[in-house]
């Protein structure tokens, strides 16, 4: 995967470049693609060390959301689950995402709710996309749960209660319960905390 830095040099006024100045920067070029690779070889080192005991794909960001690095395993799950170039961009969803979760961090005032993973999910299997510094762990898990069992799982995770869940849904709380039951029964757990700690497990 390669990638394209430009520079823009002004000399000012109405002066051209010469010859000695394309020589200096012709000099100058080596040097600064090696700055590049030394900074790229540096996250992904940065990234495979923490995610050494970490199962799952690994694919390494650069400052600007681009892919400087993804092992086959996260190319196939790219392609798997989302329409994608071949350009080194992250597909859309991935990086409207991670802009969010920057966001979160910017605003004044309460502390932001619990981070969640991306989750895509695609013919009865869920994409788990998980950031840790400059690496995106992918995992790929059967998907057990329904779209409407996950959401209230997301919720169980933010501390609402059965009512609120109810309200957000604008479903009976007497369905939230039967949900939770079936929820429970499927992860095979009997609390709300291990329910979330069972779909959040990386």
């Amino acid at each position: 995967m390669t990638h394209t830095k430009c520079f823009l040099f002004d000399r000012g006024g109405n002066r051209d470049f010469d010859e000695r100045d394309r020589l200096g920067l012709d000099l100058l070029q080596p040097h600064l693609a090696a700055r590049y690779r030394a900074a790229r070889d540096r996250r992904l080192a940065a990234s495979l060390a923490l995610g050494e005991n970490v199962s799952g794909a690994l694919l390494v960001l650069s400052p600007s959301y681009r892919i400087d690095f993804a092992d086959t395993t996260a190319e196939r799950l790219l392609t798997r689950y989302f329409d994608r170039d071949s350009s080194g961009r992250l597909p859309d969803e991935i990086e409207a995402w991670l802009k969010c979760r920057s966001r979160r961090f910017d605003t004044a005032g309460a502390l932001p709710s619990p981070d969640l993973p991306l989750a895509v999910e695609r013919n009865g299997s869920r994409l788990l996309v998980r950031r840790v510094g400059h690496l995106l762990l992918l995992r790929e898990e059967e998907a057990l749960l329904t779209r409407r069992e996950r959401e209230i799982v997301d919720l169980l995770a933010e501390g609402r209660t059965n009512g609120e869940i109810a309200v957000a849904l604008t479903v009976a709380p007497a369905t939230v319960r039967k949900h939770l039951e079936n929820i429970y029964e499927k992860l095979g757990v009997h609390t709300r905390t291990a329910a979330v700690a069972r779909v959040q497990r990386p």
